[in-house]
């Protein structure tokens, strides 16, 4: 009985007492740092040599060239199956790859739906009893945020289903382009053509309300000061040329080079068109796009015009101030095995054409 009287106050207070606070909820996901960490699967797949782990970051239907000019592909399927066929020999020689540098960047269109990202990484290939090759990759590519959505509280989340919660991370590479820089000097040799041979096709398909995008690539090709105006000022922008040292990061530094030659440049007697494709996506929020194509430029006129080797290129726009604005161009020639030169010291800055 004294114990019953003992413990009745504590029970009491214990009866009484507040629940503690529901918990708040997790702070919603950044879909900047989401982006970034696609980016770092498509590096392990090559660096753990599992090439599976592209089913995850790319979407079905991805556009993508590589560094070979038989590396065009439409399709994740053969992406995967090519890559683990590339592979193959590295894996049984016991050679590996490590990042050695990075420094991705990331910029999402308005609505954060979707983004693009361009790298200049840099790999050291690990061979065993032999020296380490260096190689520089350039890398760029759009993304879009692949999943039905839902808002909670104003926030973007993706829907579950029946099946469950949706992943966390539903960011998707749509179109990629990878490649190593190829120099000037000898692109522009008369035996160049010998050397270097054309890009696998992928096709023309101009899905409906694309046309805008693909109506601004051909007048940027057609009249150099529609490039120079319609690029974006924004320090995210790139524009990366054939050569290891062509490239602009921020669409300032471009647009500060640029427009002094223009009347130089027009006067110049040169074109460049579309020769396969063009293939061009829109994201589904209709904030950004990509169109992509083989190009060929051709200088000085008949009969003693020069037709230099096709390239490749991957051209990104995004909505600003209510236009579309070129905030990514990678052009690059698919080389073969023998013309891929591992990176030196003395390798070209990536910054303002250096």
């Amino acid at each position: 009985m004294r114990r019953i009287i003992f413990l009745a106050p504590l029970l009491l207070a214990a009866l009484c007492e507040k629940p503690p606070p529901p918990k708040p909820p997790p702070p919603p996901p950044d879909p900047k740092a989401e982006l970034t960490a696609k980016l770092d699967e498509l590096y392990k797949a090559l660096e753990l040599q599992e090439p599976e782990r592209l089913n995850e970051v790319l979407t079905a239907d991805v556009l993508a060239y590589g560094l070979g000019n038989r590396d065009t592909f439409t399709n994740r399927d053969e992406i995967v199956e090519s890559v683990r066929t590339e592979l193959i020999p590295y894996g049984l020689r016991g050679d590996q790859f490590k990042r050695v540098t990075t420094s991705p960047h990331v910029q999402l269109a308005p609505g954060e739906l979707s983004g693009w990202f361009y790298d200049f990484a840099r790999f050291e290939q690990v061979r065993s009893g032999k020296a380490s090759k260096f190689w520089k990759v350039r890398i760029t590519g759009h993304a879009i945020f692949d999943a039905p959505l839902k808002l909670e509280g104003g926030i973007r989340s993706p829907k579950d289903n029946e099946e469950g919660p949706a992943p966390k991370n539903h960011w998707r590479v749509d179109a990629l382009h990878v490649s190593f820089g190829y120099p000037d000097t000898e692109l522009y040799a008369p035996d160049a053509a010998k050397k270097l041979k054309a890009p696998e096709t992928a096709g023309a398909d101009k899905p409906s309300g694309t046309e805008e995008l693909v109506g601004l690539t051909r007048r940027m090709l057609d009249d150099i000061a529609v490039k120079v105006e319609r690029t974006s000022e924004s320090t995210q922008a790139v524009l990366i040329g054939t050569d290891p040292g062509d490239v602009f990061e921020g669409g300032g530094k471009f647009k500060e080079l640029a427009r002094p030659r223009l009347p130089e440049l027009k006067k110049a007697a040169f074109t460049l068109k579309i020769e396969d494709g063009p293939r061009a996506r829109m994201a589904q929020d209709g904030k950004s796009g990509w169109v992509s194509g083989v190009v060929v430029l051709r200088l000085g006129k008949p009969p003693k015009q020069q037709v230099l080797p096709a390239f490749r290129a991957l051209w990104i726009f995004a909505v600003e101030k209510d236009l579309w604005s070129l905030v990514s161009e990678h052009q690059s020639l698919g080389l073969p095995v023998d013309l891929r030169k591992p990176a030196g010291d003395d390798e070209p800055t990536a910054d303002g054409g250096s």
